[in-house]
Parts: C-alpha cells; structure tokens; sequence
C-alpha cells in the first residue's frame, strides 16, 4: 500500500474529505488530488499530514516495509 492510499483510507475512516485536508496544508483540492495521484509527497507533508490527522503514517510505511522484506527474504 502507498502513503496516498494510507492517507485516502485514513480520510474515509473519519469521514474528512481532500477539501478538509487541502484547507488544512494551506493548498487547494486540485493541488492535493494532484499530487496523490503523482504519489510524490514529501516527507515534511506526510509529518503535516499525519500531525493534521492524528494517524502515524511512518508506523504504517515501516510496516510495510517490514512485510516486504519478509516476502522477499530467500527461502
């Protein structure tokens, strides 16, 4: 899962919408949907937005990380 999947199923799971988010980081909606969909996001904006949201997105990244690396590890 990428960090803009992570931060859309975090918006839905408390109901904010991109307009929310987009008000919050100081940008417009089309700017956000933009670059979600680059999937190109800084880390200082996935700091702002997991301050923004209350949800530790580098937890969920490392996660990841973690489950990738077990799938990939040599038999």
């Amino acid at each position: 899962m990428t960090v803009t999947e992570m931060i859309r199923k975090q918006l839905e799971l408390e109901g904010r919408s991109l307009v929310f988010l987009s008000r919050q980081l100081g940008t417009t909606r089309q700017n956000l949907h933009q670059r979600l969909l680059r999937d190109d996001l800084p880390v200082e904006t996935v700091m702002r937005i997991s301050e923004i949201l209350k949800h530790d997105f580098f937890t969920d990244l490392s996660s990841e990380l973690k489950n990738r690396q077990q799938i990939n590890a040599p038999k």
